[in-house]
């Protein structure tokens, strides 16, 4: 309990995307337990298109260890033919810290990132099923609002929900 007790204290956040965070980031998404395997696929792949340069307009923060093991992460970019509106696409931590703060302090500088990019707005997009009740309960406590709720969206019984925070 202890070697666990302060390895997350020692959990730092930073820009830095490697190769080998494609696989963890499939890990981390896997065991959130609440994504489908085409999501999880395409989390993976925003990774490979950022790494590659082929789509650089994906931006990523990482939560990580001392070792560099990842333990978290964000991505997050700039909604086409907006002025300054940014998507948050991905915001997931390790199960094993939930209900610990780091989810908010990841948001947190994901926002700053984003303002630093002179941006106004984020918006934040999920599920409206049972599963997703917390992700909804965290935007809510971390500042947004709900602005958009389409039902059946992502198929019969599950409504798109669309949140937004002025930054």
């Amino acid at each position: 309990m202890y070697a666990i007790k302060t390895r997350i204290e020692e959990l730092r956040i930073n820009d830095s995307l490697h190769s080998s965070d494609v696989s963890a980031i499939g890990e981390l998404v896997t065991n959130s337990g609440v994504f489908r395997s085409e999501e999880i696929m395409i989390a993976m792949e925003l990774a490979e298109d950022r790494l590659s340069g082929k789509d650089s307009s994906y931006n990523f923060l990482c939560l990580r260890d001392i070792d560099g093991n990842l333990y978290g992460y964000s991505c997050y970019g700039e909604i086409p033919l907006t002025d300054k509106r940014f998507d948050l696409y991905w915001i997931v931590i390790d199960n094993s810290l939930r209900g610990s703060g780091y989810a908010s302090q990841l948001l947190q500088e994901t926002e700053k990132q984003i303002i630093s990019m002179e941006g106004k707005q984020l918006y934040a997009e999920t599920s409206g099923t049972e599963a997703y009740a917390p992700a909804r309960s965290f935007y809510l406590k971390n500042g947004f609002k709900e602005v958009a709720s389409f039902p059946d969206f992502y198929r019969d019984g599950d409504a798109k929900i669309v949140y937004c925070k002025n930054l």
